[in-house]
């Protein structure tokens, strides 16, 4: 699945959204606008397909590795 369509924070949104309570600590670490910008990312996303969220965890973990 090719995660290019999607910005740098529709990725961080999405993961975010997978995260749920998980990702309540990554949030107290961004600032204001990067809020802003997320939050309004994840509003604007729709409905994103499982085969989308699985390509952009392994993305998101192969980068952590």
């Amino acid at each position: 699945m090719d995660t290019s369509r999607y910005s740098g924070v529709e990725k961080a949104a999405i993961i975010l959204m997978c995260l749920g309570e998980e990702a309540k600590g990554l949030w107290q670490l961004l600032d204001e606008e990067e809020i802003k910008e997320i939050s309004q990312a994840m509003s604007g996303l729709g409905l994103v397909p499982a085969a989308n969220v699985e390509a952009l965890v392994i993305e998101f973990v192969q980068k952590m590795s």
